[in-house]
Formats: structure tokens, sequence, C-alpha cells
């Protein structure tokens, strides 16, 4: 695997982005249990899929996981040339006013080039959480590949304590919280009228050290890479933790649940982001 991994990352982006619209278009045909998921997450968050919608659905997917591949390319040339902010100015007063944020994002768009592009274009030391691969050889390199261009790179368990290290030390703290999560790291948040699963760390960091959250995302937009933000989210200074928790996760959520109406064939829609849901203290799964 590594060995066709260390070919492609020979490419031009715009030839990885050829081949990853072939595969997608294959995989949307070959990986039928997958498509079946991406067309229940397409009823939940109330789209209705056809075959065209669905295939350029997949061949995003295929573009974001090859952008993996380019990371350690993008220098500064490529963000002049590429990169769009929307309400620029707005994003720069957003940024100005705090030393340390947490931002948070989501697997839609081009996922794997924001941190990049906030490190280079605002000058900001960049960490950000992931999750671990069980396959150590491809987790090495996914770490090396987000680790690169001076970014911290570490996973999500047990993180507390080095999250608020680096704060402390004014860092920009990346993360996804779009994805479903285990019980015993979440609480169960509102999200498209189904109360499933929000992992829980990073609003609770948020409340404990008074730090605000801020969304960024990037989106592919007519050849270029936008990148869209929302208002900062606060974290409540008074009452019940567990309320504000709540609060926080849901604000969250919507902002999730906007950006995802707005460009519903970027979000990584084959993932069983729904597996788990409660109702009337059942859990269950939609799929």
């Amino acid at each position: 695997m590594l060995f066709f991994i260390n070919i492609l990352r020979k490419f031009e982006l715009k030839t990885l982005y050829k081949l990853a619209d072939i595969l997608g278009i294959i995989a949307f045909y070959v990986i039928k249990d997958r498509r079946k998921v991406a067309i229940k997450n397409c009823e939940v968050i109330g789209v209705r899929p056809n075959n065209f919608f669905l295939k350029r659905n997949f061949q995003n997917i295929f573009r974001s996981f090859f952008e993996l591949l380019y990371l350690d390319k993008i220098d500064a040339e490529f963000i002049v040339n590429n990169v769009i902010i929307e309400d620029e100015k707005n994003l720069y007063n957003k940024i100005g006013k705090y030393n340390s944020l947490l931002v948070v994002s989501a697997h839609i768009g081009s996922w794997e080039f924001g941190p990049v592009f906030v490190k280079k274009i605002f000058k900001k030391k960049i960490a950000i959480i992931g999750r671990r691969i069980k396959n150590k050889k491809i987790d090495s390199f996914v770490k090396k590949q987000r680790g690169s261009q001076g970014i911290e790179y570490f996973t999500h368990r047990d993180v507390a304590l080095k999250v608020s290290k680096l704060l402390d030390d004014d860092y920009y703290i990346g993360s996804l919280l779009d994805h479903g999560a285990m019980e015993k790291d979440s609480i169960y948040v509102d999200f498209f009228g189904l109360k499933t699963t929000f992992i829980a760390g990073i609003p609770l960091i948020a409340i404990r050290k008074k730090i605000p959250i801020l969304p960024i995302f990037v989106i592919r937009e007519n050849g270029y890479y936008k990148m869209i933000h929302y208002d900062l989210i606060f974290p409540e200074k008074k009452g019940d933790l567990k309320v504000r928790l709540n609060s926080m996760a849901r604000k969250i959520n919507m902002v999730y649940e906007d950006v995802i109406k707005k460009h519903p064939d970027q979000w990584y829609l084959i993932h069983k982001r729904f597996k788990r849901v409660k109702k009337d203290e059942e859990t269950y799964s939609i799929y």
C-alpha cells in the first residue's frame, strides 16, 4: 500500500484529482454498502439523492483522501493562487483577538488542507487532533503528512492535558467533531433532528479554559478553495456544567447543519454518522 502511496505523491494535484474522480465512480458502483449509507444520510439531512449527486460525493471524498498526499507541497504561491477567504477582514479580526483558540471543522470539502491554510495565512502555531488508524504503517504515514509544515499532530485518546498545555503555549487546536463516537467519549445532542453522539472533549475544554470555539471550513468552489467561517461560539460562564456542555455542543451542531445543507455533496456521506441514536432512553442505529 505504501509503495503505491509514494508513487501517487509524485503526481501533480490536478492528476490526483483526475484519478480521484475515476476511483470515486468505481467506488460508487462497487462499494454498495457505503452507497446505501450515503443514501440514508441524505434522507437525514434532507437531500434527495440521485446517481449524479452520489457519484459527485464519492469523487469529492476521494479528492479529500488524495489531498492528504499533497499537504507537504502547499506553499505561499499555492495559497495566493488558489485560496479565497470569505469575509476576510472579519476573520482576521476574530483571530487577532486571541493568542490561542479551539478551531472546529468537519469532514467536508478540503478538510486536510484547512490546518495548513490557517497556519500559513495567519502565522499561527497549529496543532490538530485525529484518530489513530489500525494499520500502523498507514497511521505512521498519515501522522507524518498531517504533521508536516510544522503542525503538531496527535491522536484523540487522553488529550486533555496536552491540549491544555498547547493552549497555554498560544496554539490553535483544530479538530473535526462531525463524526460519530463511542458513548464513553460522548454526550447525546440533537443533530438534524436526531439525538446522536457528540464528542464531548473539545467543548468541555472550551468551558474549563474559558476559550471560544471558531468554526472554519474549506470548500471547493469554482476551482478554488474557499475558506468560510462562522461566529465564535463562546462557552457559557455560569450554570450546570452538563447544561453548558450540551448548549455548546448543540451550537456547534447547528453550524455543521448549516454548512452541510449548503454543500451536501462535499460532506463525508459514506460514514455511519448516525450509528448511535437515542430516543426515549433507547439506543439504535438508523442503518
